[in-house]
């Protein structure tokens, strides 16, 4: 056995109690299909008084259980409560991309970011458990518009960005994006990375990879060796994709038969696996970010059979506030590098975000099944000490 058979032993029972009555409900389809389905309706349509009254409830539950609060000063509690687990924190305040946004719109995103690493230095918990910042260079530029003559000047924004985290000693992971937009992501991303990840420090900026992509770990490895070419660091996000509902969407309407997208969810555990092994294997920075308990499994064995021990700062996991706890409590008891992502602002802005999450993500619900399981079993175990 990898990991203590009770993740949740610390925990009070009250919060056990009402965690397991909250993913219990999430965990089912016949609650959570029909529910998702409610709330993106009363999300569109936001006038109607049983709209408005679904979404107040919402906010009461979901909005409550997903995020930190609607304030940097709740994120600090919530930074406060994880630490004694032995979990970090990656804080942001999410924004999407912004389609049809003006520049002054888009400006404001990138002050927001600017201002929010400034409010993690200030305060004394923050500063203290706070490694990544999570970057969307969709918020801050039009993707579908730049082009090799106007890089530049998308990249001059973010560099700033990443010399003003160099400074904190935080670290910005830049977001994925769909894949028509993602070749310029990776330009920007490629040229920071050669410009700030100076070898034998902690690298400044990570790229995010999406191995539910037919070229996810072709990108990874090429990118990688690029790096290695420059002379700097590379540093990875793996997930397993957030846009797969997107992505066929567009290939329909473009009548493309050739999906950028695997088939199945097995070819893209496959993929997502090989690379996990891969950067393991060739000592890069990493973040495993999956709610997957298997690839977490196969992750740790891979490493406890290469001798890289569970601290190593260059191996780091995640997941998302609220989801597979039991997962990150499991990482947390074992001495690995885990962390939350934990999302603050206001539940207009949020509420889209925690909706494609949960739409998006293939694992979720088995992954709630599995939280659920364990809360269950904590729960039985305490009973049965009674």
């Amino acid at each position: 056995m990898l990991f203590s058979p009770r993740p949740f032993s610390r925990r009070s029972l009250g919060r056990v109690i009402r965690d397991a009555a909250f993913i219990a409900a999430v965990s089912c389809p016949t609650i959570a299909s029909p529910a998702r389905l409610a709330l993106q309706r009363a999300a569109e349509s936001e006038k109607s008084i049983s709209s408005r009254a679904l979404l107040c409830a919402a906010k009461a539950t979901i909005f409550r259980y997903f995020s930190a609060g609607e304030t940097v000063n709740d994120v600090s509690r919530m930074a406060g409560e994880l630490e004694v687990d032995g979990v970090r924190l990656i804080a942001d305040c999410s924004t999407e991309e912004c389609e049809g946004k003006t520049v002054a719109e888009r400006r404001a995103n990138l002050k927001g970011k600017f201002d929010l690493l400034n409010r993690i230095k200030s305060d004394a918990c923050l500063e203290r458990c706070v490694d990544f910042v999570p970057i969307k260079v969709s918020s801050f530029t039009d993707l579908d518009r730049v082009s090799e003559n106007d890089i530049d000047e998308a990249e001059s924004e973010l560099a700033s960005l990443c010399a003003a985290a160099q400074q904190m000693g935080l670290q910005l992971l830049l977001d994925a994006e769909q894949s028509h937009r993602q070749a310029a992501a990776d330009t920007l991303a490629l040229r920071l990375m050669k410009r700030f990840n100076v070898p034998g420090s902690k690298p400044v900026l990570y790229n995010t990879y999406q191995m539910y992509l037919k070229c996810g770990l072709q990108r990874l490895q090429s990118h990688n060796e690029a790096c290695e070419s420059a002379g700097s660091s590379f540093a990875a996000k793996l997930v397993r994709g957030a846009y797969l509902h997107a992505e066929r969407q567009r290939a329909r309407q473009l009548h493309d038969t050739t999906s950028p997208c695997f088939d199945t969810k097995d070819e893209t555990d496959a993929s997502y696996d090989d690379a996990v092994t891969y950067m393991l294997g060739r000592g890069a920075n990493c973040i495993i970010a999956t709610h997957n308990l298997k690839s977490v499994e196969c992750a740790v064995s891979a490493m406890l059979e290469r001798g890289i021990s569970p601290d190593d700062p260059r191996i780091h996991f995640a997941q998302i506030s609220g989801m597979s706890d039991h997962v990150t409590l499991k990482l947390a008891s074992s001495n690995f590098n885990v962390h939350k992502l934990v999302l603050f602002g206001t539940f207009e802005d949020l509420f889209p975000w925690m909706l494609r999450r949960v739409e998006e993500n293939e694992d979720v619900l088995g992954a709630s099944r599995e939280h659920k399981d364990a809360l269950l079993s904590e729960l039985r175990a305490r009973f049965t000490l009674f």
